[in-house]
């Protein structure tokens, strides 16, 4: 959004004028980065309602901003559990015709490895490591990458992710699931490798319906009740509640689950939501 300086230059200084001035300038960028990726959030989503999601995610628009594509990836690959390269050209040199872009794992996919196996001639660059990366593609074979990674994606070796018990940071209730504490989760924000979402602990919930949902009837959808009555959903994409296998996932049954807070904007309309990480 801006050159890194102007951080450095809030961080070192002693002159409380210069600090604050710095301050200032930078939680406005703060602020137009989070409209930005909004934007492009949503802008992302209408195009895979409408085309479909693949096993390798490939989107990106000419007006989006480089600096922030990779925080646009991160959530599609937690949305959507797979990897997801997402490119802009805004904010690169006039008259460019190069392509850059972020991309991130589901944590089966080593990230250097699907992009060196793509064929010859696709990227002009890449680097990163297992589970980010990012790359620059020519404009005029941008429309060959999502075939050609997921090309490569079924030739290369997958990993299971790792089970076990899931580490949490904190116990909540569901009347604690509200616009307050998403504004307190929020400040920790933008998450990604090194900076995870923070997982909380809901103990003895009860499920008031279960939902499957999607083209495939295959993403799912529970819905608690807080004590006021007012609804609350958990959901998880690509998961049934055979995948939990042990709890109790029906209407009437008593869980615990381990979710983290997120904010839907489908139809345009915020909503407030979970999004599942265990249920035992």
């Amino acid at each position: 959004m801006d050159v890194p300086l102007r951080a450095f230059e809030l961080l070192s200084t002693q002159d409380p004028t210069l600090g604050g001035e710095r301050a200032k300038h930078l939680a406005g960028l703060n602020g137009e980065r989070k409209l930005e990726v909004a934007r492009m959030m949503k802008e992302a989503k209408k195009v895979l309602r409408e085309r479909g999601i693949r096993e390798v995610i490939v989107v990106g628009n000419p007006t989006w901003r480089v600096g922030v594509v990779g925080i646009v990836a991160n959530q599609l690959a937690e949305e959507h559990d797979r990897p997801v390269f997402v490119w802009g050209r805004e904010g690169s040199k006039e008259g460019s015709t190069v392509i850059k872009g972020s991309c991130r794992s589901d944590g089966r996919v080593n990230l250097v490895d699907l992009m060196v196996a793509v064929k010859d001639g696709i990227f002009i660059d890449k680097g990163g490591h297992e589970f980010s990366g990012g790359f620059s593609v020519s404009y005029e074979h941008i429309h060959l990458l999502e075939d050609a990674l997921i090309e490569a994606h079924g030739r290369i070796p997958k990993k299971e992710k790792e089970k076990g018990n899931v580490r949490v940071d904190a116990e909540l209730t569901l009347d604690e699931v509200n616009e307050e504490t998403f504004s307190a989760v929020d400040l920790l924000a933008p998450f990604g490798e090194g900076n995870p979402k923070p997982k909380f602990h809901f103990r003895h919930v009860q499920i008031a319906a279960v939902t499957q949902f999607g083209k495939d009837k295959n993403h799912l959808k529970l819905t608690f009740r807080k004590s006021s009555g007012d609804r609350i959903d958990a959901i998880s994409f690509f998961l049934l509640p055979s995948d939990f296998p042990g709890a109790d996932v029906r209407q009437g049954g008593t869980v615990d689950l381990v979710a983290t807070f997120e904010k839907s904007y489908f139809r345009s309309r915020p909503e407030l939501r979970l999004r599942i990480v265990d249920i035992k």
